[in-house]
């Protein structure tokens, strides 16, 4: 087993509270026999997530107007020195419509005083690679926005504006005017937040203020692929107990709870314990099942010997697959040590 399997085997054990609880029922009807077979030593990984692209925009799409938007501030971001205030947008109309290019940004304070005006070519792109001005389409009946400063990528179908504002003198907003490319007009948005003291503030003088904004982006986009895991949930069915040097035998079972096959060639090792005694690892004897679809399942006999030495009183069985393609694959069960 290589560096990232027993990392992740070590993982797999010491997040055993998370697995499913054990089954107490009589032995099961039909199983796949125990084999010790010995351990293959080689761990399949699981591949990255498709990935996901924004809505495309259909010829003849209309342009967003300012009454069919609302808007977010989320969470902001800081590196270096700057501070992004991130803009998230939603489509609350019934029809869909598309957004272009930049916006102009007012920064109103509780008296609809503007603190701050960021328009025109001067105060276009931020330091926070700004995706290149495309068309993004904006869906209709897409989730809600989330809370003001939660931190969120919003959803597909919906729009984010990377903002920064810095002010030395740090002045609280309430509101936003955003009024759109393309004569889309504006609407309101709240922004209840304090302007940044940029790093140029010191030696300047306190009038010192700038806004930067960058063109509409599409959201609900991760900025990195993620692992592409199938959902496995493992039950034991094992003896209430076993005596000190007796060999025990005890099932389990893996049931697919994702939406997709879960193919298990090749065969994946498994590890078996005591609580922290290691019994043995071997390779699961699979290849009679081969692929689990969605919802389904499959039962495997188990055997293991309890070591003389081992204390007696209560104790758990722990099965582990060793399977990179699956989330977390443990399993546990109660047995006395007799």
């Amino acid at each position: 087993m290589g560096a990232a399997g027993r990392t992740l085997l070590a993982f797999f054990v010491g997040a055993i509270t998370a697995c499913s609880s054990a089954l107490t029922s009589s032995p099961p009807k039909s199983y796949v026999p125990w084999e010790p077979l010995p351990p293959a030593q080689h761990y399949v990984t699981t591949p990255l997530a498709s990935p996901v692209s924004p809505p495309a925009v259909p010829e003849g799409a209309a342009v967003c107007r300012g009454a069919q938007l609302e808007g977010v501030a989320l969470a902001e971001g800081a590196a270096t020195g700057n501070v992004n205030m991130p803009l998230l947008f939603r489509n609350r109309s019934t029809t869909d419509c598309f957004l272009e290019g930049y916006s102009s940004v007012s920064v109103l304070n509780a008296d609809g005083r503007p603190l701050a005006i960021s328009t025109g070519e001067k105060s276009q792109g931020t330091f926070f690679a700004d995706d290149p001005v495309t068309r993004v389409m904006l869906l209709h009946g897409t989730p809600a926005l989330p809370k003001p400063f939660a931190r969120s990528n919003g959803s597909l179908g919906q729009a984010f504006m990377n903002f920064s504002w810095y002010d030395c003198r740090e002045p609280r907003a309430s509101r936003l005017a955003i009024d759109l490319p393309n004569g889309g007009g504006w609407f309101w948005m709240p922004f209840r937040i304090s302007a940044d003291a940029s790093p140029a503030c010191h030696g300047s003088s306190d009038d010192y203020t700038v806004t930067e904004r960058g063109p509409f982006s599409a959201a609900g986009l991760s900025w990195a692929p993620s692992l592409d895991f199938i959902s496995a949930e493992v039950n034991i069915v094992a003896p209430r107990s076993a005596a000190r040097g007796a060999e025990v035998r005890y099932f389990i079972t893996i049931r697919n709870g994702s939406t997709r096959d879960y193919d298990m060639l090749p065969c994946a090792d498994y590890s078996e314990s005591l609580v922290k005694e290691r019994l043995a690892t071997y390779q699961l004897n699979c290849a009679s099942v081969a692929r689990i679809a969605p919802g389904g399942m499959a039962t495997f006999e188990m055997r293991a010997m309890i070591p003389r030495a081992l204390a007696t009183g209560p104790s758990e069985v722990v099965w582990c697959l060793s399977d990179g393609r699956l989330g977390i694959a443990c399993g546990t069960a109660a047995i006395d040590i007799t």
